[in-house]
């Protein structure tokens, strides 16, 4: 069965809410399908955080995740004032990535591996698993503060040295 793809938006959407209530957080919802941000997250201190879900499929084990979007008459590049993280949900693989804006917006596209490469390259690849974690890429777009969820813990560089893929 071929679905719109408003539906697997909403499918994103629906997986995403889940996946950040289950860890405590609350989430909110854009109503109209106007905004650039999907859902309003915020952690137990009442600190929101905006958030655009996206809907992809893997293709030869990867995603390729565009700053960008298209269709039928119009074209836009995201913008750091739409979303402070990224959810992507991986439908095929049931997963869900999350970035932070700081490192999408920072390329044209981010290439996630779902699976290892024919010629089983392990090396210098994005992997899914590196992408798993939402307070991760909210620290990575917020650079050098803390949050709540991290006040104790030591401060750790959320970047990977440039070289590799999507880097």
């Amino acid at each position: 069965m071929s679905m719109h793809p408003k539906q697997l938006g909403n499918i994103g959407e629906l997986k995403v809410a889940t996946d950040l209530a289950s860890k405590g957080y609350y989430v909110f919802t854009e109503l109209g399908d106007i905004c650039k941000s999907d859902l309003i997250v915020m952690n137990e201190a009442y600190v929101p955080t905006k958030v655009q879900v996206k809907c992809y499929r893997t293709t030869n084990g990867s995603v390729a995740i565009k700053s960008s979007k298209s269709g039928p008459n119009y074209r836009f590049k995201y913008q750091e004032k739409h979303a402070d993280v990224y959810a992507i949900y991986v439908r095929d693989k049931d997963v869900i990535l999350y970035i932070s804006a700081n490192k999408l917006l920072s390329m044209n596209t981010l290439t996630i591996r779902t699976d290892l490469a024919k010629n089983n390259q392990p090396t210098k690849i994005n992997w899914h698993e590196d992408y798993s974690d939402f307070e991760r890429a909210l620290r990575g777009h917020t650079c050098d503060t803390q949050t709540d969820f991290a006040v104790g813990e030591e401060m750790v560089q959320t970047s990977k040295p440039s070289g590799g893929l999507g880097n």
